[in-house]
């Protein structure tokens, strides 16, 4: 289900429409608009604008600059960028009657493999990126230009993990640094990123005489 939070009340209210898509698995805002992904496709549906319980039936795009399936998004610089399994693109509101449209040759060739992997900080989105051969980084981009962030041995890291699709980041500040932190509940790890440095960590937890993520 979807819901409406209300912050004046503290309250949800159930989304009832029938052309909110079901079992959506990714939303994020922007302009007064929502955005809600259709899981296992490329598409995403926009509500009305201002109306999180309106979602026009004929209000949905594609993103299909290379095949794959759409991951999640996120809103930043007036920009919401569309993650897939196998590339990034970002989408504007063009005002039009559909208002968001695909920004010509701003696509960035890492894909996403875990949504709960994107995150912001320091005006630039890290996630957890990969490529369609299978190659595993740490991503960042500020604007449409991508840079690796994860080091040689953090590499390696990802490249033996079994599953990554359950990794879920966040970013925060400590002492005048600010970090990327990315979990990885199967693989019961959790590496960190100190952004000021490009310096990397491994945190644990530890609890009846054993650590964990």
């Amino acid at each position: 289900f979807g819901y409406i939070y209300t912050i004046s009340t503290g309250l949800f209210t159930q989304i009832t429409t029938p052309t909110y898509p079901t079992n959506c698995s990714f939303v994020c805002a922007q302009d007064e608009y929502f955005f809600a992904v259709q899981p296992g496709t490329d598409t995403f549906n926009l509500s009305a604008q201002s109306d999180g319980y309106t979602w026009p039936g004929l209000n949905f795009a594609s993103v299909q600059s290379r095949n794959g399936i759409l991951v999640g998004m996120v809103s930043i610089f007036q920009q919401v960028w569309m993650f897939k399994d196998s590339i990034m693109e970002i989408w504007y509101d063009s005002g039009g009657d559909f208002p968001y449209q695909r920004q010509d040759g701003a696509s960035v060739n890492y894909g996403c493999g875990a949504a709960g992997s994107i995150a912001v900080a320091n005006n630039a989105v890290y996630w957890l990126g990969q490529t369609p051969n299978g190659s595993r980084y740490i991503v960042t981009a500020n604007g449409n230009q991508p840079s690796v962030v994860s080091d040689d041995a953090i590499n390696y890291i990802l490249s033996t993990l079994s599953t990554i699709s359950d990794a879920v980041a966040f970013t925060y500040q400590l002492e005048g640094h600010e970090f990327y932190q990315i979990s990885f509940p199967t693989a019961n790890i959790t590496l960190v990123y100190d952004i000021l440095t490009s310096k990397w960590h491994e945190l644990s937890s530890f609890s009846n005489g054993l650590f964990s993520r």
